[in-house]
């Protein structure tokens, strides 16, 4: 059965109902794939964008970073740092490394992870003191850049500084082994570079099983020699802090980064830390630039994963960022839209059937009727009348629009011709006009209109890509609009009319004018609009409000009086429109150096020539305004002047503080320079060694504490050199009576020995002449009795000898004390110089002065520790001369108490010759051989009195160089006085005996090499 067989009553609903309903589910499956796909596709766009923003925030900050290292490296701050932390390492010795350790990790009474808190560990050090000096400074950079460490590694490769005091603080890098971090460090060191940075990507750092990443750069003198490292410590702790987590990826989602390694970098939930595999797409980032991946990742803990990656060059190191997120939250709101979908579908199937029939019932019949009217108006019969005018449905609705259908058709056969004949008219008009009808649909365009579109076709194009300026008749005008409703609106309402606005397009700018075609009910039946291309004069107009916004300008005739100024000129002078209008430029703007004056200018713009430089403009206050610009011409259409225009910018404060700079910076080079004048003075009578000189001027209140500590550390040097010279008083007098001592012993020990010749002799005299035998050994008894207290005197003077010599050797012992001071004070002079040269360091220029004086001082220190080591060893050479001499005494003595006894034999021989006769000759042979060998020891005893004699005079020349080397220096009312005791003359050599076996030999001077090293 055919459908023309059923029913309009039954058919109509049927009709209405099934197309509803095929509507509504292709509708709904439609709606359902393509929300879900555009969800799927906004999601993936999403998770690219986090990825790909993460990438350039990472890559951002880490351009940051080593900016930030490159500058630390460079800044003298840090150089004067590096040197104060060195020189402090180097005055505690070899053990610096244990003794840092244990002043700020052992003994510390903070946490291993709080340590950084800790300013100064309080022992008064020279490390410590640039520790409180320097920490709080990088402590502030670690933790603005929230590094897990920052460190300072000196040339030698040793860890001078770490801002966390960790386990690797204090080491040095020597001894890394394969640790990345030191390696790099030591490349940096040896490899000379200045201004790069080294990176070391992230591994196992040993010291605390930490992935770590280290910033390494060298740091270089003003010379150019590289003095040490700087390196920041890097964790993924540092890189979550700095990027942050991304926002906008819901519960299930996030972002993180990992490297080629598989390790990630940042914080990331889930992720093993495992190699990557080979198969995976994340491997081919660097080739695509980017992805999604569909399908889960070994590599997560989380499933069902929509992942997104990009590329990032991290310090020249290649990472991947990832962004993802579940899929069931991305999809979550399709299942929501699916259910509300069907509800709502049921519904209009149930209400379009109940409406589809209604309908049917009140269409079918009436619709027989219209449809023979039609037919009769299509014959183009305009005199039938229109059934069912009347009704109040829809059917009625029909017939009235058929009626007025046919009534107009009838007007529009009258109006034809005067159509043609406008249509022709619009069509040649110049101006670009389009026409549509009252619903937006175009329905004319003339050529102009036409011609204007094919010029901008490209802009037009990229607000809609299918445009053709040939194919728009019959399209709506809506698609020009971003917001079609707004301006249907506004055109709804004849008081907005004729409404013109600006369209961006392209890069062009079009401007349209819509205007209402009115029918002969006053309601609008169409619409006129206008197009033009108003894209030039748009940007000259921006141009022009740009430079009247931003800079100071003002209008003047070609006679010179002023037009108009704007705003910013008005500010600058602090005048009103009033008073400036009319006013001639030269009373109140004249340029700088005076080049040209007022004829000068008004003629240079005739020409058309622009005046460009520096302008004095007068304000109301009346002091002068430094501007900087030009005077243009204003040229009309035959290009001749007809005014001048004065654009420029304010530049007084600029001028001003140069100018205030300067005047700060002469103050201060005056300054130096007093203060460089004052210190070459005082060094100058310094070397000249006149150590009374004080610097008496007061300095500027910069450079004053160096005025004070210079006479300070003069006046220890003075307070030294006063000690030794009184030292070395006490000292010649002691040598003095050494000398004289020996001397004495000397002539004794002479008389001795002519008396045992005398002896001898009267022996021989006995033995030649028996019979005077009693006499012989009377005379005898007496002669001996004389040589007995004779060598009992000797064996005094050389007690006496003895005690002279221990305290000379005493006196050594404190002459060795007095040197130690000087040694010390020597040594606490080149300290105060090298922490002078490190102050002078880091006042930069304006230390260089006080920095040369600070090497003078510490080589007259270098020189008193040189003299002072000199001294020590003349010192040493007499005691052992002095030893020597004690030695040979305490011989003597010995050999004097024989010299006693056998006298107090002879004495008893004597006796017992004058009683017994008999016994005369015997005793007389044994008394002459006594006497022999006696005079063989007091030869020799005189032989060593010989030496000590020459010991002491040797001693005596040195003490005296000593105390002529002190007296070089001039050091004020405390000197002491000098007096040389006078030298001992020689005996006449025939007063003298000649000696054998005389074994006294002037030792040699020697001078060793100073062990002492300037630190």
């Amino acid at each position: 059965m055919g459908l023309s067989k059923i029913r309009i009553a039954i058919r109509l609903p049927i009709a209405f109902l099934l197309l509803v309903a095929i509507s509504l589910g292709v509708l709904g499956l439609y709606a359902n794939s393509s929300a879900k796909n555009t969800l799927l596709e906004a999601g993936e766009s999403d998770l690219l964008d986090v990825a790909q923003t993460q990438a350039r925030a990472m890559e951002a900050w880490a351009n940051e970073v080593e900016t930030d290292l490159l500058m630390q490296a460079q800044s003298p701050l840090l150089v004067n740092a590096l040197r104060a932390f060195s020189a402090g390492w180097q005055v505690m010795g070899p053990t610096a490394a244990d003794q840092i350790l244990r002043l700020y990790v052992t003994d510390s009474p903070l946490p291993p992870f709080q340590r950084a808190a800790l300013e100064d560990a309080g022992d008064g050090s020279v490390y410590s003191r640039a520790h409180a000096r320097f920490h709080n400074h990088f402590r502030f950079l670690m933790k603005r850049g929230g590094y897990r460490d920052i460190y300072l590694v000196d040339a030698s490769g040793n860890i001078l500084y770490s801002a966390a005091k960790q386990d690797d603080f204090a080491q040095n890098i020597g001894n890394a082994g394969q640790n990345p971090f030191y390696q790099m460090v030591a490349g940096a060191l040896s490899s000379g570079s200045q201004g790069e940075a080294s990176f070391v990507d992230f591994f196992e750092y040993s010291t605390s099983a930490e992935q770590s990443s280290f910033l390494v750069a060298p740091i270089s003198g003003g010379d150019g020699k590289i003095l040490g490292a700087i390196a920041y410590r890097i964790t993924a702790a540092t890189l979550t802090g700095q990027i942050g987590e991304s926002a906008g990826l819901g519960e299930t989602g996030q972002s993180f980064a990992i490297g080629y390694d598989g390790v990630a970098r940042t914080k990331a939930q889930g992720w093993h830390n495992d190699p990557l595999p080979l198969d995976t797409p994340l491997r081919d980032t660097l080739g695509t630039g980017g992805g999604i991946i569909e399908t889960d990742l070994p590599m997560t803990d989380l499933k069902n994963q929509l992942t997104a990656f990009a590329p990032v060059e991290v310090f020249s190191a290649d990472w991947i960022s990832i962004a993802s997120k579940n899929r069931a939250e991305i999809l979550a709101s399709v299942a929501n839209h699916t259910t509300n979908s069907l509800i709502f579908g049921a519904l209009i199937l149930a209400v379009t059937a109940a409406i589809g029939l209604v309908i049917a019932m009140g269409v079918s019949l009436p619709l027989r009727d219209v449809a023979q009217c039609i037919e009769d108006v299509c014959d183009d019969n305009y005199d039938i009348m229109v059934p069912h005018t009347d009704r109040a449905d829809e059917i009625g609705d029909i017939g009235r629009s058929l009626e007025q259908l046919r009534e107009r058709l009838s007007e529009i056969h009258l109006l034809t011709h005067q159509m043609s004949f406008k249509s022709a008219a619009l069509e040649a008009t110049s101006a670009a006009l389009m026409i549509t009808d009252d619903d937006f649909t175009i329905t004319f365009m003339n050529e102009a209109v036409k011609k204007m579109m094919r010029v901008r076709v490209e802009d037009f194009q990229t607000v809609l890509s299918t445009f053709d300026p040939d194919r728009l008749i019959g399209t709506n005008m809506d698609r020009f609009h971003a917001k079609p409703d707004m301006i249907r609106g506004l055109i709804e309402r004849p008081d907005q009319l004729p409404f013109r606005t600006d369209m961006r397009v392209g890069s062009a700018h079009i401007q349209i004018e819509i205007n209402a075609v009115w029918n002969d009910q006053n309601a609008i039946a169409g619409l006129v609009v206008e197009w033009v291309d108003v894209t030039e004069e748009r940007r000259k107009t921006a141009v022009l409000n740009a430079i009247e916004g931003g800079q100071i300008m003002a209008e003047f005739e070609i006679s010179g009086a002023t037009q108009q100024v704007n705003e910013n000129f008005l500010a600058l002078t602090s005048m009103g429109t009033d008073t400036i209008t009319g006013v001639d430029f030269a009373d109140f703007l004249r340029m700088e150096e005076g080049e040209l004056d007022r004829a000068a200018i008004l003629e240079t713009a005739k020409r058309g020539d622009v005046i460009q430089g520096k302008f004095l403009v007068k304000c109301q206050n009346g002091s002068d305004a430094i501007v900087d610009g030009g005077i243009y011409p204003v040229l009309d259409r035959r290009q001749e002047t007809s005014g001048i225009t004065l654009i420029c910018t304010d530049v007084t404060a600029a001028h001003l503080e140069l100018q205030a700079a300067e005047t700060r910076q002469k103050a201060m080079q005056e300054a130096q320079k007093t203060v460089v004048e004052a210190l070459r003075v005082g060094m100058r009578d310094i070397t000249n060694g006149d150590l009374t000189s004080r610097l008496q001027e007061p300095f500027d209140v910069e450079y004053e504490q160096l005025r004070k500590d210079f006479n300070a550390a003069l006046e220890n040097l003075t307070h030294a050199m006063r000690n030794i010279s009184g030292e070395t008083t006490a000292m010649h007098q002691e040598t003095a009576e050494i000398v004289r001592a020996a001397d004495e012993m000397s002539v004794r020990t002479e008389r001795q020995a002519v008396t045992l010749q005398e002896t001898a002799a009267s022996l021989d005299e006995l033995t030649a002449n028996i019979s005077q035998t009693a006499e012989g050994a009377a005379k005898a008894n007496e002669v001996v009795t004389e040589a007995r207290a004779s060598a009992e005197s000797s064996g005094t003077v050389v007690d006496e000898a003895e005690s002279a010599m221990a305290e000379i050797a005493a006196s050594s012992h404190e002459i060795r004390k007095v040197i130690s001071v000087i040694d010390d004070i020597s040594f606490q002079t080149n300290l105060l110089a090298l922490n002078a040269g490190v102050e002078a360091a880091r006042a930069g220029e304006a230390g260089r002065g006080f920095a040369v004086v600070a090497t003078e001082v510490r080589a007259l220190a270098q020189r008193c520790a040189n003299a002072a080591a000199e001294i020590n060893q003349l010192i040493t050479v007499s005691g052992q001369h002095v030893t020597r001499g004690v030695e040979l005494v305490g011989v003597t003595g010995g050999t004097l108490k024989t010299i006693v006894s056998s006298i107090s034999d002879i004495s008893s021989y004597i006796a017992e010759i004058a009683q017994a006769g008999k016994e005369q000759s015997i005793g007389l042979a044994q008394v002459n051989s006594a006497v022999n060998q006696i005079d063989h020891v007091t030869q020799q005893n005189a032989a060593m009195f010989e030496e000590t004699t020459s010991a002491s005079h040797a001693l005596a020349q040195r003490a005296t160089r000593l105390t002529e080397t002190i007296g070089h220096f001039q050091i004020g009312t405390g000197n002491a006085q000098v007096t040389l005791a006078p030298q001992p003359s020689g005996r006449p050599q025939s007063q003298r005996l000649s000696l054998q076996g005389n074994l006294a030999v002037s030792s040699k001077e020697r001078s060793e090499a100073n062990d002492w090293e300037d630190f």
